[in-house]
Parts: structure tokens; C-alpha cells; sequence
């Protein structure tokens, strides 16, 4: 799946000049829990932490998602995405 977005994103590329840049937080389990959760603990490089989200007023435990999308593309084609590890 990853090898066909990559052909897709270089298609869509040569005719697009913006894009749109957007996050969202990837909640573990709700901060109350955050102490006692094992979820994610078993790697050191990708520990989930606390964070917040002022869009949403949000504190949670967990990751955040970043995401780069096309402004006209073809169903808001998602050129790219990362997970962010707080802790690292």
C-alpha cells in the first residue's frame, strides 16, 4: 500500500503547489489510566505521552498524527503522514 500512495503522491506533485498540513490526537486510553496502562510500553523509542490539543481543548495520553494533504487533489490524497512519539 505504502509503495502505491508513493506513485500516486509523485503523480499528484508535479501539479500542485499547496497543501494542507493538519494534526490530530491519537488517544491510548484516557489520561486517568495513563499510569497504568501497558499499551505501547514494551519499546522505549515509541513510549506514549501526555499532550495536548488546543483545537479540541484536549489533554490526552497517546501520540499525535500529523498529516499533509493535497488542497485539490483527488479526495484530499494523503501525501504523507507521521506518528509523533512525545517521549523520544
Amino acid at each position: 500500500m505504502e509503495e502505491i500512495r508513493m506513485k500516486m503522491v509523485k503523480k499528484f506533485n508535479d501539479h500542485e503547489h499547496y497543501f494542507v498540513v493538519d494534526s490530530m490526537p491519537l488517544e491510548i486510553c484516557k489520561l486517568s489510566r495513563s499510569t497504568r496502562s501497558k499499551i505501547c510500553k514494551d519499546l522505549e523509542y515509541a513510549l506514549p505521552n501526555k499532550g495536548y490539543c488546543a483545537a479540541q481543548n484536549l489533554q490526552f495520553y497517546g501520540y499525535k498524527l500529523h498529516a499533509v494533504c493535497l488542497i485539490l487533489g483527488v479526495l484530499y490524497l494523503i501525501q504523507d503522514f507521521k506518528i509523533a512519539f512525545f517521549g523520544a
